[in-house]
């Protein structure tokens, strides 16, 4: 198979739409950020965040842990990580 400059050019093009397609932009407790796309659980999951007090907001909307695993973040979603701690 011979390799053409177009060819090699379109080559590139979906390779960089493969790794853009990825990774989504999002804002989290206020500041944007670059993720791979995928669920709640694994964002939390890759941040390494402690789940027993944890609180997500999501889009204005409070998120129930057991429902973690069945929204998958879009571009542009909203999300508030909110972790309390008790004290006296």
């Amino acid at each position: 198979m011979a390799f053409t400059p177009l060819s090699i050019y379109w080559e590139v093009v979906f390779f960089c739409s493969i790794i853009m397609i990825m990774k989504i932009e999002i804002q989290i407790n206020g500041k944007k950020e670059q993720i791979e796309k995928g669920t709640i659980a694994g964002l939390v999951s890759n941040k390494q965040l402690t789940v027993d007090s944890l609180i997500v907001e999501y889009n204005r909307k409070i998120i129930k842990q057991d429902a973690w695993t069945d929204v998958t973040l879009q571009e542009g979603d909203v999300l508030e990580l909110l972790n309390f701690v008790g004290g006296g």
